[in-house]
């Protein structure tokens, strides 16, 4: 660390809306970002990349948002870049929590590559995929009001949610 560098340079920092990650003096970055709430339905953007230094930050964040009394989540992924194995299993441990608390983790994800590579490693078998946020949140209210079980797959826009 160089000399005059404060201390708190690289300390995670938590705020109401936004969980930053402070990578060494760079400004912070925002890893998980509320876009709402309504009710026990909470809807997030998880931003740029989730690798090993940022899923620790996105599943704390992610706890935080259901510890407020989220049951079903959304997280939109439309400006997610790049996410490695810790970054799914920061996602699989939200996933978890939610199914103890019979919610339901919903991702929006309108990049097909990133939907082949969840397909791929069978991510599509336990977390409810679909290919935009607004089928995403169709799906999360049709759950939220009960009308639904809590599906796990999606087949593009051919679903009728």
């Amino acid at each position: 660390m160089p000399t005059g560098a404060p201390a708190t340079a690289t300390k995670r920092l938590w705020d109401p809306f936004f969980l930053r990650q402070s990578r060494g003096y760079e400004e912070a970055k925002t890893v998980l970002q509320l876009i709402g709430r309504q009710d026990d339905l909470v809807i997030a953007a998880l931003e740029e990349e989730i690798d090993l230094f940022t899923s620790d930050e996105v599943r704390t964040a992610g706890e935080r948002l259901l510890d407020d009394g989220g049951r079903v989540l959304v997280l939109d992924t439309s400006s997610l870049t790049y996410i490695d194995s810790s970054g799914i299993t920061a996602l699989l441990a939200l996933y978890r929590r939610l199914e103890q608390q019979q919610g339901a983790l919903i991702m929006a994800i309108p990049d097909e590559h990133l939907r082949r590579r969840m397909s791929i490693l069978g991510l599509d078998d336990v977390i409810t995929i679909k290919t935009s946020l607004h089928y995403a949140l169709a799906q999360a209210r049709a759950i939220d009001a009960g009308a639904m079980p809590h599906l796990r797959t999606a087949h593009a826009e051919a679903e009728t949610v």
